[in-house]
């Protein structure tokens, strides 16, 4: 296998870049609308059904831990519901105002039980910080993990449930499941209506080390479909479900996402998974 070309390596597949303008609207699949104080987000653009890579689209309500995140009005990144009252996602997914959160989301045009939420308090791992590289990102990008405390608990059920946190990790050769409504050229900003998944295999350090020499630490872990290809653009920060189990959160790839022979990149939640606990814990 040979190596990838860097310069066209970046940071996340959301976060600052590419991100789609919404606009508030108030369209629902049953009859009540959301008050105005949280007012369903909407993409402006419609973009037909770009999968996250070749992926298909999720069935309805397969991923209740499923958050999307808006910053205003803009469409800004994915997390995972790890306790009623928080979500994880990705340190630089980080606004320096409060984002929103619809919970259990499966589809951006429709209302299917989700529940939106405005998160109130961010906590950055104590460790993060981002580098500066322009080309790759540098070693302190990892422990890329942050958890927002929601305004009010989500109200758990079959359509809203919580991810588990990992005691084990994942091991190269599993097969785990992403899911996101990113696109497959990493410019574009479009957004797919709805949630699509896909299934990845996970890779040992040295076969990621192939793809990315010198910058993958032992607290991030790589993915990638059996196409050679990866989630992108808006699914920083969501999450790498193994076994119904959370493995990982999107940190960063390879630009143009969804290129053959790229995996995408995770912070690793097994070596996080007492940092997370304690954190909700204590707060």
């Amino acid at each position: 296998k040979g190596r990838p070309s860097q310069g066209s390596l970046g940071r996340g597949f959301g976060g600052p870049r590419g991100r789609a303008e919404v606009l508030l609207g108030l369209v629902a699949a049953s009859p009540w609308r959301l008050p105005a104080a949280e007012a369903l987000l909407l993409p402006g653009n419609d973009t037909g059904s770009d999968p996250v890579a070749s992926g298909a689209p999720c069935a309805r309500g397969s991923q209740p831990w499923q958050v999307s995140l808006f910053n205003g009005l803009s469409f800004h990144c994915a997390g995972v519901l790890v306790d009623k009252s928080w979500v994880l996602t990705a340190a630089h997914c980080g606004t320096n105002k409060p984002l929103w959160a619809r919970i259990g989301d499966d589809h951006l045009l429709l209302l299917q039980g989700e529940q939106l939420r405005r998160t109130t308090r961010p906590i950055v791992h104590h460790k993060y910080h981002q580098g500066s590289g322009p080309i790759l990102p540098r070693r302190t990008d990892e422990h890329d993990l942050m958890l927002l405390k929601l305004a009010r608990p989500a109200v758990l059920g079959t359509r809203i449930q919580t991810l588990r946190l990992p005691y084990r990790c994942a091991q190269p050769g599993d097969r785990c499941q992403v899911a996101g409504w990113g696109t497959t050229a990493a410019r574009r900003v479009k957004y797919n209506k709805g949630l699509s998944c896909s299934r990845v295999t996970i890779l040992s350090p040295k076969e990621c080390e192939v793809f990315y020499p010198g910058v993958v630490t032992s607290n991030m872990i790589c993915a990638g479909l059996d196409q050679g290809q990866d989630p992108c653009q808006s699914d920083s920060g969501g999450p790498l479900v193994c076994d119904e189990t959370l493995q990982g959160t999107l940190s960063w790839g390879i630009y143009p996402c969804g290129s053959a022979q790229h995996p995408a990149v995770y912070t690793q939640i097994c070596k996080y998974t007492s940092w997370i606990e304690k954190t909700i814990r204590s707060n």
